[in-house]
């Protein structure tokens, strides 16, 4: 979303709640590769997440794969992010660790 000409995203659970709004800043986090690095987010694979994301994570994906899933930390609260493609379009999948469906949004980002 764009808001005074700059690029903001906003995450929103299932229920509405806004879980965090940020700038997004050409220079932030990048590694100089050209990569960007996020402080509080960790990769990991299906197997170590708790059983609960697991099972909400392979329910959503449908059988589709699971690209890449991070462990982050937003506002003191440990949400997983996990990169999906579903029907042509990647999208991303948040699960709060009890399993909860946190949101899904499509990655629509020209890159």
């Amino acid at each position: 979303m764009t808001i005074d000409g700059k690029e903001v995203e906003v995450k929103v659970a299932a229920d509405g709640t806004v879980l965090g709004k940020e700038a997004d800043d050409e220079d932030e986090g990048d590694d100089g590769n050209g990569e960007e690095e996020d402080e509080g987010e960790e990769q990991v694979s299906l197997t170590e997440v708790p059983g609960a994301v697991q099972a909400t994570l392979v329910k959503e994906a449908a059988g589709a794969e699971i690209k890449e899933i991070e462990k982050e930390d937003e506002g003191g609260r440990v949400v997983y992010s996990a990169d999906v493609i579903l029907n042509g379009q990647e999208v991303e999948l948040k699960v709060a660790p009890d399993g909860t469906l946190l949101g899904k949004e499509v990655d629509n980002e020209d890159e």
